[in-house]
C-alpha cells in the first residue's frame, strides 16, 4: 500500500492516513453536538426573558389584521400568556439539556 493512502480502522475507511491526530478533529466525542445544544438552550432562555415583548407585538399584529377579539383576549390574560410562553420555553430548554447530556455521554 502506498503511503498516505487509505486507512482501514476498526472496520472504518478514513480518508488519509495523518487524518487519525486530533489536531485535525478538535470537536470530536460529542462535544460539537453538546455546545450546539447548549447554543439553543441559551436562545431559548433569551426568547423567554423577551416573551412580553413578543406578546405585545403579537398584539401589534392583530391590531393591523384588525382582529379585536384577538387583541381583547390577549390583552385581558396578558400576563398568564407571557407566564404560559416562558414555561414552555424553559422547558424545552430542560428537555433539550437533558437530550444533549444524554447524546454526549
Amino acid at each position: 500500500m502506498r503511503p498516505g493512502g487509505p486507512v482501514f480502522e476498526r472496520g472504518r475507511k478514513t480518508r488519509w492516513r495523518n487524518s487519525r491526530s486530533s489536531l485535525n478533529r478538535p470537536l470530536e466525542g460529542g462535544r460539537l453536538d453538546l455546545m450546539f445544544f447548549m447554543l439553543s438552550i441559551l436562545a431559548l432562555v433569551a426568547l423567554a426573558t423577551v416573551a412580553p415583548k413578543l406578546i405585545r407585538l403579537r398584539i401589534k399584529f392583530f391590531k393591523w389584521i384588525h382582529w379585536t377579539w384577538a387583541v381583547r383576549v390577549l390583552e385581558e390574560h396578558f400576563e398568564r400568556w407571557v407566564l404560559v410562553i416562558r414555561i414552555v420555553l424553559f422547558g424545552l430548554a430542560v428537555v433539550l439539556f437533558l437530550f444533549g447530556v444524554a447524546s454526549a455521554l
